[in-house]
């Protein structure tokens, strides 16, 4: 007996070893999660199941870099009952990164671990039907615009090999074109700007409502970071506005309508918490403030616009009138791309994603507040990524149509791209002689301003010359080659008119050089001094002095009686309350 005995006790200490005596308590919804080909990212819940741990904290940290996760840390607090809880279940929303993977199945793993308790392991698969990783220069959200006279414009994003916003001088580029199979000649006026030069419209939409107030310190952070940071780097030229909803009893408030008067949706901003929320706050109305924001941009211009909503949120709908389709219509609908930037650990991220992806937007992580400054400075590169590219084409014949394409050199990096669309030439006959330039309105309460853009050019323009009459004192001004102005190097002289009290304006080229052909952008900028009376017009006459031209060149300018902007919807019938 006593051999026995002496026998065992080698296997018994292999049996002791080879337990883990750790304890329970990490609680899991799922063990195993198969994204196949699903691109939305899934909830994973965790909670603490033992009652004894009265805060567990646990680290979660996945095997392959494709795996991404909202959070890597979170405390549970200990359930009263280890079988009937309550428990306090933590999410963490699982997302795949494809730009990384090959074609094929993938195969992942995250860990999830705590001092002194079991580990637990959940199984990540992936599906990819084609090799999603990307090439050094890669084009995104490329939407293809036509337009008269004979115009064909891409509207793209740029983007390196890890999925990263490509910002870069137009200048470095190498550009081609082709119809069908015919490259584009240089008299076309190929060429590619930042799509600031377009019209840059941007409504900041702002969630104060009581889930964001939860998050301790996020609105200062939002506010410092949108005030100090996003705007100086909008540029002078961008049209800007403000929503914002902090109640469920009331629909979402115009703060500011659109304006380049960057001090004063500084100071609108800083006011918000005071004068508009002013310590009342409850459920979130974020589809309605989404489809309130959408409302301020008219129909009309959104081929000479280019249209963002950045959205401050956690993703929380609690109270809308409005659903998440109707909110992402809305802004499909009036060509606005939703910039969307996701506050707290608990982030409603399916919504906020779905937000971004159907509208050609983008997601911006700020699940912590040490995360915002980056948050901004990658929306800013964003949208500095972003370029337009052009050419007329030359083809004549109505009955002539084609596919348009183009390619993009930088470095080793090429794109290339071919519309889904065809162009009818018959279409979109046009006089290439007119120039086409538009008066936009970008005022405030508090200061008035009008912009000149040129929207289309034709060729050999060197000089411009405007009558220009109104009532009020005003400071006329090129806008500059920094901020995307087509003809800051020009030279700006103003005159009184003799017989009249009005002026004339006369910007011309020193150096000879005319305006790209088919090129747009801001030219002018007229600032008055102050507010002016709601129903005055700004001008009594603009127009251009076409007697200066030949050959049957002209300027066409329109907007000057039109500068009171309407929305589609009186104020007072957006979003109803019904009793």
């Amino acid at each position: 007996m006593r051999k026995r005995f002496y026998a065992l006790l080698p296997l018994i200490g292999i049996w002791i070893s080879g337990c883990d005596f750790r304890q329970e308590a990490i609680g899991l919804s799922n063990w195993s999660i198969d994204f196949s080909r699903n691109e939305t990212a899934f909830p994973l819940y965790i909670w603490n199941l033992n009652p004894y741990i009265a805060d567990l904290t646990v680290e979660l940290e996945p095997t392959e870099d494709w795996i991404l996760l909202s959070r890597t840390k979170l405390t549970s607090a200990a359930p009263d009952d280890p079988e009937k809880g309550p428990f306090d279940k933590q999410v963490v929303f699982v997302r795949v990164d494809r730009y990384q993977l090959d074609k094929g199945e993938h195969k992942g793993k995250i860990k999830i671990t705590s001092n002194g308790v079991k580990p637990k392991t959940v199984d990540v698969r992936v599906l990819m039907d084609y090799d999603g990783r990307l090439d050094p220069l890669n084009a995104t959200d490329v939407t293809a615009v036509y337009s008269k006279p004979y115009l064909i414009d891409f509207v793209f994003g740029l983007r390196d090999a890890k999925n990263r916003p490509v910002v870069a001088d137009p200048a470095l580029f190498l550009v081609e074109g082709l119809e069908d199979d015919e490259p584009v000649r240089p008299e076309s006026g190929i060429q590619i700007r930042r799509a600031k030069s377009r019209q840059l419209k941007v409504d900041l939409i702002m969630d104060y409502s009581a889930p964001m107030q939860d998050i301790f310190g996020a609105i200062p952070a939002m506010e410092d970071l949108i005030i100090n940071t996003l705007l100086p780097a909008l540029g002078p030229e961008t049209l800007i506005g403000i929503t914002e909803f902090h109640r469920d009893d009331q629909p979402p408030t115009d703060v500011a309508d659109f304006t380049v008067d960057q001090a004063f949706i500084r100071e609108r901003i800083r006011g918000i918490q005071s004068d508009i929320v002013g310590g009342w706050y409850s459920g979130s109305r974020l589809y309605d403030g989404i489809v309130f924001s959408s409302q301020k941009f008219d129909k009309n211009s959104a081929l000479q616009e280019s249209r963002y909503a950045i959205v401050f949120t956690t993703g929380v709908d609690t109270s809308s009138r409005y659903y998440l389709d109707e909110a992402v219509q809305a802004a499909s609908d009036k060509g606005i791309r939703l910039f969307v930037v996701g506050f707290g650990e608990e982030a409603n991220l399916p919504v906020l994603l779905d937000l971004a992806s159907r509208t050609d937007g983008e997601y911006f992580e700020a699940t912590e507040i040490n995360l915002i400054p980056s948050a901004v400075a990658d929306i800013i590169n964003s949208l500095n990524g972003q370029y337009i590219l052009r050419w007329a084409t030359l083809q004549r014949r109505d009955e002539t149509s084609f596919i348009p394409s183009f390619s993009i050199r930088l470095g080793n990096g090429r794109v290339i791209y071919e519309s889904k669309k065809r162009f009818y030439v018959g279409s979109y006959e046009g006089d290439v002689l007119e120039a086409k330039l538009q008066l936009t309105n970008a005022s405030s309460p508090v200061s008035t301003v009008a912009v000149l853009r040129a929207q289309y050019v034709p060729r050999f323009l060197q000089r411009m010359r405007f009558y220009v009459l109104s009532r009020f004192p005003f400071e006329t001004s090129l806008v500059q080659t920094a901020d995307d102005g087509l003809a800051g190097d020009w030279s700006l002289n103003i005159q009184e008119d003799e017989g009249t009290s009005g002026y004339w304006i006369d910007i011309r080229s020193d150096s000879g050089r005319s305006l790209p052909f088919a090129a747009f952008g801001p030219l002018l900028r007229f600032d008055f001094s102050g507010p002016l009376p709601e129903d005055a017009p700004l001008f009594e006459a603009f127009a251009a002095d076409n007697s200066i031209y030949s050959g049957g060149v002209s300027l066409d300018v329109t907007g000057f009686d039109e500068l009171e902007e309407d929305s589609d919807t009186p104020e007072d019938e957006i979003l109803p309350d019904m009793e």
